[in-house]
């Protein structure tokens, strides 16, 4: 794992990562004075505004950032040496999935700082990291699963961008099929979480335990997808 952290940030992938969750923030206050036309932004104007952008842009700037975390090692044939150094199709899955949580903690931490602090919302700080950690592991988990199977860089992103694409609009469709979308906006979860922010709902983390049992169901499936096609792993390596 430590030289998963080394190449990470060798490669400026942490850097980039976190870039971008900084960027999100601005792009969330200037959506609020250009779009909305807000005059004096509200610690519930900012932060809804920032998840919203994370929620509906971080799929795709995201999935660009962390498809070459395993396409590089298909790439370079790298798999050889993960296999002779004792990772397997799981250990070395979870090993790309481990780098993610990492950067990812990171990032939300510090955007929640930076959106809770200014407006002393310290008993938001813990519940906003939360939320917004939830949804950049589950994107992360997605991305990684799908470069997984796929290996070349374009077709995974495109299949990342239909999948998020379509299972906005099977999710509109019904409240049955909102799993497919269950970060977005336009979701009940959302809707919940509003009211979390605007202290309508004194319990905020109700709404988190549904939210990680839902990344932690993406895993379990991921881990085992990544077990099924260990073959493929192998092959799309070499």
């Amino acid at each position: 794992m430590k030289n998963e952290i080394k190449r990470s940030v060798r490669n400026n992938f942490f850097l980039f990562y976190l870039g971008i969750g900084l960027l999100f923030i601005l792009l969330g206050y200037i959506l609020l004075i250009t779009i909305d036309k807000v005059s004096n932004v509200t610690f519930s104007d900012l932060s809804l505004s920032v998840y919203t952008v994370f929620s509906q842009f971080g799929p795709l700037r995201y999935t660009a950032l962390i498809i070459p975390l395993i396409s590089s090692d298909y790439k370079d044939k790298n798999i050889v040496f993960y296999k002779e150094t004792g990772n397997n199709s799981v250990k070395y899955f979870l090993k790309k999935v481990g780098i993610v949580l990492l950067i990812s903690i990171i990032t939300s931490f510090l955007v929640s700082s930076i959106i809770c602090i200014p407006y002393s919302e310290l008993e938001m700080l813990l519940p906003y990291f939360l939320k917004l950690e939830a949804v950049l592991l589950s994107f992360g988990i997605l991305n990684l699963i799908i470069i997984f199977i796929f290996k070349k860089f374009t077709k995974s992103f495109f299949i990342n961008l239909f999948l998020w694409i379509i299972g906005i609009v099977l999710a509109g469709t019904s409240d049955k099929l909102s799993f497919l979308a269950h970060f977005d906006a336009s979701m009940k979860n959302y809707e919940i979480f509003e009211k979390i922010v605007d202290k309508k709902i004194l319990n905020p983390y109700t709404l988190v335990l549904e939210d990680y049992l839902f990344v932690f169901i993406i895993l379990v499936i991921s881990v085992i997808i990544s077990y099924i096609f260990r073959k493929r792993w192998w092959k799309n390596g070499i």
